[in-house]
C-alpha cells in the first residue's frame, strides 16, 4: 500500500469563523484517490514523537486515514511527564480532537466514521470525550446542542488522575493498562462498572509498554515490551474494524 504524509500545521487550520486552532496535525490519508473513516491520535506528555507516527502508518495500512492531533507545538508547551499543564489538560485535548475531526470531514480523503485514540496523557482527552451532554457543552468540547463525532474510543494507560472516566459514558471505549505502572496507574481509573469500558490489563507491564525508544519517565519505570505492543495493536484493529467498518 502507498503510504502517503500531509503534515498540516495549524497555521492553515481555522475554524468556521476564520480564527486559527490552538494545535497543528500530520495527516495520512489511506490512499490515492480513496476515502475512508478517519482514527485521531492524541500524543502522549512526551509530545508528537515517532511512537505516534509508526501508529499512524500502522493506522493508514488498516485502510482508514490517520490524523495525529499535536497539543503541544502552537501552545509552546514542552515535555511534561508527571505534571499538569493548562492547555493540555483533558478537556482541552477533547476540544482540539473534535476541531480536528471538523477540519477532517471537509478533506477529500475522508468519509464515513471517526474514532479516537489517546496514550497517557492524551487517554486523559479521550476520557473527557465521554462526558455528558452539558459537561461537554460546559467545556465547549462541543457546540450546544451538537454531537461527538468519535463512535469508537481507545485509551492506552490513560492518566485518569488527570480526568477521571466519566461513570456514565456513551461511547465504547477499549483501555489498556499495565499492572506495574506507577505513573498512571489503573487504580486511578477505577471504580467505573459500564458495559461500555472494555479493558484489557497487562499484569507486569509499565506505563508506555508500547513504545519503543526509552521513554524519559523520570523516576517512572519503563520497559518495552514488543509481544504487548503487537498484542494491542492487534485488539486495537479488532475493535476498530467492529465500529468503523
Amino acid at each position: 500500500m502507498l503510504l502517503i504524509l500531509c503534515a498540516c500545521s495549524s497555521q492553515g487550520l481555522k475554524d468556521k469563523n476564520g480564527t486559527a486552532l490552538p494545535f497543528q496535525v500530520e495527516a495520512y490519508p489511506a490512499g490515492d484517490k480513496k476515502t475512508a473513516p478517519t482514527v485521531f491520535i492524541s500524543h502522549g506528555s512526551n509530545g508528537v514523537q515517532d511512537h505516534y507516527r509508526e501508529w499512524a502508518k500502522l493506522i493508514q495500512s488498516w485502510g482508514y486515514n490517520a490524523v495525529i492531533v499535536d497539543h503541544y507545538s502552537a501552545r509552546g508547551i514542552g515535555y511534561h511527564t508527571g505534571e499538569f499543564i493548562p492547555g493540555a489538560r483533558g478537556e482541552d485535548r477533547a476540544r482540539d480532537l473534535v476541531q480536528a475531526s471538523e477540519w477532517a470531514s471537509g478533506q477529500p480523503w475522508h468519509s464515513g466514521k471517526m474514532a479516537a485514540i489517546g496514550f497517557g496523557q492524551g487517554g486523559a482527552g479521550i476520557m473527557a470525550l465521554n462526558e455528558s451532554q452539558d459537561v461537554l457543552e460546559y467545556y465547549k468540547i462541543v457546540q450546544k446542542g451538537k454531537k461527538i463525532p468519535f463512535i469508537a474510543l481507545v485509551a492506552f494507560y490513560p492518566t485518569c488522575a488527570l480526568y477521571k472516566p466519566p461513570l456514565k459514558p456513551n461511547i465504547p471505549v477499549k483501555t489498556f493498562f499495565g499492572g506495574n505502572d506507577i505513573l498512571s496507574p489503573m487504580a486511578n481509573c477505577y471504580p467505573y462498572n459500564n458495559s461500555l469500558y472494555l479493558s484489557t490489563i497487562y499484569p507486569d507491564a509499565t506505563n508506555a509498554f508500547d513504545i519503543k525508544a526509552p521513554f524519559n519517565g523520570g523516576k517512572y519505570k519503563h520497559v518495552y515490551r514488543p509481544d504487548l505492543a503487537a498484542q494491542s495493536q492487534q485488539e486495537t484493529k479488532i475493535f476498530l474494524d467492529e465500529y468503523l467498518k
